[in-house]
């Protein structure tokens, strides 16, 4: 295995001065697994967002394929976000629009204008890659339905379809099934990191349900007060030796 994210002493200050993370390192190699652990105000969301970009830390290094996002434009950075396949708690799709339309707004970073993800303007080629990505979540059925129409656990495999037609190397999934009931996100968790082993991705999630993050991650890094406090396989991993992570005993000032 390579490593395809490498973070270095990554520290990020709020301007309320509020230091959310402070000196994080870990490495994800390529095709790995990864859940991040801790309770709210742990640090994890932060991190979450430091790796993704959509925040800069304050100190420290995130390399993505072997490339600093911190230092680069934000031209390139863009560059390298199309690599994250992101998955999102709330789904966020476009409701009033079909199953297959938001599947083929996943392809806009691939296309010059917007109007060639527009359904009735879409190349058949990319309807058609669509509709595998909806075969692949098990919806296909559903293509011409309405998102809004939809259950939750339907939602998020559209949110995934959508993911897939990114042709991302990395999943950052923050917090996919924590709107679901516990069979459906037992599905959700199992159907991306099924999809995650098949195509070679390497995943990072964030989860609080102990259980799921035992059985469908390879390796749980845990969060507390803002820093690293576990790095282990999950196979020698149990819920009573993770239970500690969500003692809030300390009166430290945190961040999520």
């Amino acid at each position: 295995m390579s490593a395809m994210i490498e973070v270095r002493g990554l520290t990020k200050t709020y301007d309320n001065g509020v230091t959310a993370l402070k000196g994080i390192d870990f490495t994800v190699e390529k095709g790995e697994k990864v859940v991040l652990l801790g309770h709210n105000g742990s640090g994890k969301s932060t991190l979450f967002r430091c790796v993704s970009q959509f925040e800069k830390p304050t100190q420290g290094h995130v390399y993505v394929n072997g490339a600093d996002l911190p230092t680069l434009s934000k031209k390139a950075v863009r560059g390298y976000r199309k690599q994250m396949g992101i998955v999102f708690q709330h789904f966020n799709l476009v409701y009033n629009v079909s199953v297959l339309q938001n599947v083929l707004f996943g392809a806009m970073g691939r296309t010059t204008t917007f109007i060639h993800v527009l359904a009735p303007f879409a190349a058949n080629a990319l309807r058609e890659e669509a509709m595998d990505c909806l075969e692949q979540v098990g919806l296909a059925s559903l293509a011409s339905r309405r998102a809004d129409a939809l259950s939750g656990g339907q939602k998020q495999r559209v949110a995934i379809a959508r993911m897939l037609m990114q042709h991302p190397s990395i999943i950052l999934a923050d917090e996919p099934i924590a709107s679901l009931d516990p069979k459906a996100g037992k599905e959700i968790m199992g159907l991306l990191t099924k999809i995650a082993s098949k195509k070679g991705m390497t995943m990072i999630c964030i989860l609080h349900q102990l259980e799921a993050a035992l059985e469908f991650g390879d390796r749980i890094i845990a969060l507390k007060n803002g820093k690293k406090v576990l790095d282990a396989s999950a196979q020698k991993m149990d819920q009573r030796q993770l239970s500690w992570l969500y003692d809030v005993e300390e009166k430290e000032e945190e961040v999520s």
